[in-house]
């Protein structure tokens, strides 16, 4: 066995009779290493789903490609470290250590008012 099953299972999908959503799905799969790193690179999702379109390798809709990319390529493992850009939501409060709703204190803090 030369090719892997992954592999294998995404040459099967496209090639069977299916939903077009499958065969979609699969192609997404199938290039999501590509994807990343062209999305790593700095292109946006439009400019990979145009270039791809234009190759032949995906014949989705640009919506549904988008979708794709961000439950198959975009969404990362627990055990992964976040990307670059992340950087900047992870020293955001996290939802479990802030308070809910509005709060209001009868003391203002004059550090917040005053800077």
């Amino acid at each position: 066995m030369s090719e892997s099953l992954s592999k294998r299972v995404a040459h099967f999908m496209q090639t069977r009779p299916a939903r077009r959503s499958g065969q979609a799905r699969a192609a997404v799969i199938a290039l999501r290493e590509q994807i990343g790193q062209a999305l790593a690179d700095g292109w946006s999702v439009k400019a990979v789903w145009q270039t791809l379109q234009a190759e032949g390798s995906v014949q989705v809709g640009y919506h549904a490609f988008r979708r794709y990319v961000a439950e198959l390529v975009l969404k990362q493992a627990p055990d992964q470290k976040p990307a670059p850009g992340a950087a900047a939501s992870a020293a955001v409060v996290q939802p479990a250590e802030r308070a809910r709703g509005f709060q209001h204190s009868r003391v203002p803090n004059k550090k917040e008012i005053y800077g």
